[in-house]
């Protein structure tokens, strides 16, 4: 149950990190806006936050955490429909578009990025809590 919890917690936040983006979209044209709200930036950033969480989350919450290659498969699956599901809410929010458009065009743009970095951050997450637990 605490797993699903989690794994519910993460795709809550991508959900909300697609709606502050959107209401965010029309901010003032200036440079610090132009790295304060890129969407390239907002995607990795909720994504290595998440990533970081999750790994840490996983070595306290749980007696027996999973093989590493399984957390890592579970977390790519969870952000790959994460960002199905804000595909999806696009494509509502913008009739014109449909699904395979924004998820083809942002697929190198956005998810590559936020996957190898975020998976990255997770590994870590666990692997540092996982030293520290091993020293005492």
């Amino acid at each position: 149950m605490k797993r699903v919890i989690l794994d519910l917690g993460v795709v809550i936040l991508f959900t909300a990190e697609y709606f502050c983006e959107q209401a965010l979209a029309g901010g003032e044209a200036s440079g610090i806006g132009f790295v304060i709200f890129n969407p390239l930036l907002m995607f990795v950033g909720t994504a290595s936050l998440a990533g970081l969480i999750r790994g840490i989350a996983e070595r306290r919450m749980f007696l027996s955490p999973t093989i590493l290659w399984v957390g890592i498969t579970e977390w790519v699956f969870l952000v790959l429909v994460s960002y199905a599901f804000t595909c999806f809410l696009d494509v509502m929010r913008h009739p014109p578009e449909n699904f395979i458009t924004v998820f083809g065009f942002n697929l190198f743009i956005l998810l590559i990025p936020a996957l190898v970095i975020s998976t990255g951050i997770y590994v870590v997450g666990r692997a540092r809590l996982n030293r520290s637990r091993s020293k005492t």
